[in-house]
């Protein structure tokens, strides 16, 4: 996130910057939001976490990154190698809440 900028405007914000979707056809849905100790993941700072599911009416768009877009359930985005722990942690925490 840049100084001072929201979690929601940093979402949008890079949705616009990485991808040719228009940030006011994407729908972006509040999951949840952790607070991560720095003792829970080793060697990184204390920091939140914010998931929202976007919904994205076709994956006929373009991304700045990478060899196109890529969509995933969470259950298979947590089988990925490349999966930062942070977001392995925030992901598999939100399938505990949700599921109980």
């Amino acid at each position: 996130m840049e100084n001072c900028e929201g979690h929601l405007h940093a979402i949008k914000r890079e949705l616009s910057e990485e991808t040719s979707l228009s940030v006011n056809d994407v729908k972006l849905t509040p999951l949840n939001e952790y607070a991560v100790s720095h003792k829970e993941i080793a060697g990184r700072k204390d920091r939140y976490i914010y998931i929202y599911q976007a919904n994205i009416n076709s994956a006929d768009f373009k991304t700045h990154e990478g060899v196109g877009p890529e969509v995933y359930t969470i259950e298979d985005a947590l089988k990925r190698e490349d999966l930062v722990t942070t977001a392995r942690y925030a992901l598999m925490a939100y399938l505990e809440a949700r599921n109980g």
